[in-house]
């Protein structure tokens, strides 16, 4: 079994309403559904690299699903993104 991280590319809408709002503190959440690369696969080159210089490779897609949750105190924003593949912290500041 491969357990490598493999790098992938996704398209999603966020669908989201805020939770909470006490004016310096606030609680978003959103619902996320899109895209993401599935399957990519190209012809190898003989030198022995994945794909010959001008092949762009197949790809394939599958529907990509998950949350958003964030939490914002002044102008510093904490958060979590899952889906169904992966899950990133999220940390934002506002100038």
């Amino acid at each position: 079994m491969d357990d490598e991280p493999k790098q992938a590319t996704s398209f999603n809408l966020l669908l989201g309403r805020n939770l909470a709002d006490t004016g310096r503190f606030k609680t978003d959440a959103a619902v996320l559904i899109g895209m993401r690369e599935s399957f990519a696969d190209c012809p190898d080159s003989v030198l022995g690299y994945q794909c010959w210089a001008d092949t762009e490779p197949d790809t394939e897609y599958d529907v990509n699903y998950g949350a958003v949750l964030t939490f914002t105190f002044d102008r510093t924003m904490v958060g979590v993104r899952v889906t169904g593949e992966s899950t990133q912290a999220l940390v934002g500041f506002r100038f």
